[in-house]
C-alpha cells in the first residue's frame, strides 16, 4: 500500500509581542550630538541697505552728520552655537534683533524684526573697572534747536532671511 503522510505538528501559538519602548526625548530639530560635537541649524538673515548718520566731525565735541549707506547682518547663533541678540557692527553701531521663538527656543523665521540702532559706550564702575555696554545712538544736544533736543539716529532695516546652514561645534 500507500504511505501515510505524517500529521504535521499542530502549530505553538505565537508569542505576544513586546510593548514598544517609550520613546525618550525627542533632540530639538536643530541640533545632533555626536561623539565629542554637535551639529546645529543656524539661519542667516540679511539687513537691507539703509542710510544712518554718522559724526564726521573731527573735533569731539562737533557734530557734523552725514548720512553713509550702510548693511547688517545676523545670524541665529555663534561659532559656540549660543543664540545670538544683536546684529554685527556696521558704521560704529549694531541693532537688537526682535523675534518670537517656535516650540524648541529658536527665532521663528517669518518674525524676525530689526530693532533701532545702538553704540557700544565705555563707562566705568564704581571700584573703577571699565564696562561697554549698549546704548542708542544719540549725537548730543542740537545746537540748532533752543530746546536743546538731542540729535538721534533711529533707521531700522528691512530684515531678508537668506539661507540656513548645518553647523558642526565642538562640546
Amino acid at each position: 500500500g500507500k504511505a501515510e503522510k505524517p500529521t504535521p505538528p499542530a502549530p505553538t501559538p505565537l508569542a505576544p509581542a513586546p510593548a514598544p519602548a517609550a520613546p525618550g526625548p525627542k533632540p530639538k530639530p536643530t541640533e545632533r550630538n555626536f561623539g565629542g560635537s554637535r551639529v546645529i541649524m543656524v539661519d542667516r538673515y540679511a539687513l537691507d541697505v539703509q542710510k544712518c548718520s554718522k559724526n564726521r566731525a573731527l573735533k569731539k565735541d562737533m557734530i557734523e552728520l552725514a548720512l553713509v549707506e550702510h548693511k547688517h547682518f545676523w545670524d541665529t547663533k555663534d561659532r559656540r552655537g549660543k543664540l545670538m541678540t544683536h546684529t554685527e557692527f556696521a558704521c560704529g553701531h549694531k541693532h537688537a534683533m526682535l523675534y518670537t521663538k517656535d516650540e524648541n527656543g529658536e527665532p521663528e523665521i517669518a518674525s524676525v524684526k530689526c530693532g533701532p540702532p545702538l553704540q557700544e559706550v565705555q563707562t566705568k564702575t564704581s571700584s573703577g573697572r571699565r564696562m561697554s555696554k549698549l546704548v542708542p545712538v544719540n549725537f548730543g544736544p542740537n545746537p540748532d534747536k533752543a530746546d536743546g533736543e538731542d540729535i538721534k539716529d533711529e533707521h531700522v532695516h528691512a530684515v531678508v532671511y537668506v539661507k540656513s546652514e548645518k553647523m558642526e561645534i565642538k562640546i
